[in-house]
């Protein structure tokens, strides 16, 4: 999955993907630039279902709903 994420300033980020009974399954850091980004989540592993992708900055932090088929 591309997970397309827009900065006002280049920043470093942690990506989590996280199951729905709330384990994170995925984890990395991720240095965006300012402007337009994207990070490739790779999803081939994992067992169909519904999970959730949070990006945190320190900040703040945003969670995105994701459904593996």
């Amino acid at each position: 999955v591309n997970v397309r994420v827009i900065c006002e300033e280049a920043i470093n980020c942690d990506v989590n993907m996280i199951n729905n009974v709330g384990k994170t399954v995925k984890a990395f850091k991720v240095q965006y630039e300012q402007g337009e980004n994207f990070t490739t989540i790779p999803t081939d592993d994992l067992p169909q279902g519904i999970y959730f992708v949070k990006i945190d900055t320190g900040k703040e932090s945003y969670i995105q709903k994701l459904i593996v088929q």
